[in-house]
Formats: structure tokens, C-alpha cells, sequence
């Protein structure tokens, strides 16, 4: 079964409304804020359109698991110069934010995830 893009922008705008909240203000953001179970069900997800929005998601929390994983000074020192760099732009890059929220980002985006799983059961 083919799935049209434009059904998963569809079901997704709501939840990427709803995410948004957390980009305008991480401190008043509530990861556990959405019902998704009763939001699948009224958009009358099916398992098919639960995959392709799986797939879309994880790719959005995959940075914010790496950095839960940040190696130590020490361990960095000794990497190889690739890897040791790959570490440090990744940290660069998100030095900005602090574990706090990224933890309550995680929590929204698995939140997110295991509801999708549940449907593709």
C-alpha cells in the first residue's frame, strides 16, 4: 500500500505544531502534552502510514541520543582525529541547549515513537 505524502503532512502538522512549543519556550514545554494514541485514532492512522511517520522521527531525535553518549575529554583524547572531531561538532552545534530540554525533547519524540509502535503492532 502506497502512501501519499501529503496524508502524512497531514497527520503530522499537528504533532510538528505541538513540538514547536518546545523550539518557542523548552522551560513551558510538556513532553508528555500530546495524546497521540486518541490523535492516531481520530486521524485513523493505519500501519502502513505508521511507518513512514516513524521513519521521519527517528531521524529527529538521533542527535539528541548521540549527545546523551558524549564521550568524556579523556575518551575523546583517545579517538582518532575523525572521530574526536565528528564528537566535538556535534557538541558545537548543540551548546546552546541544555540537557534539561534535551532530555524533554527526547522524552516527547519516544513518547511520539512508541505511540507509532503501538499502531504498527
Amino acid at each position: 500500500m502506497k502512501v501519499k505524502q501529503s496524508r502524512i503532512y497531514e497527520i503530522t502538522e499537528s504533532i510538528d505544531v505541538w513540538l514547536e512549543r518546545w523550539n518557542e519556550n523548552s522551560k513551558e514545554f510538556n513532553p508528555n502534552g500530546f495524546n497521540f494514541h486518541n490523535y492516531f485514532k481520530m486521524m485513523k492512522v493505519n500501519k502502513t502510514e505508521a511507518k513512514k511517520i516513524k521513519q521521519f522521527y527517528v531521524s529527529e531525535v538521533a542527535d539528541y541520543d548521540e549527545l546523551e553518549r558524549m564521550p568524556s575529554k579523556q575518551e575523546l583524547n583517545t579517538m582518532s582525529e575523525y572521530d574526536k572531531d565528528q564528537w566535538l561538532q556535534l557538541e558545537e552545534a548543540y551548546s546552546h541547549v541544555k540537557s534539561e530540554d534535551i532530555k524533554s525533547y527526547q522524552t516527547a519524540i519516544h513518547n511520539l515513537l512508541d505511540a507509532v509502535d503501538r499502531v504498527i503492532q
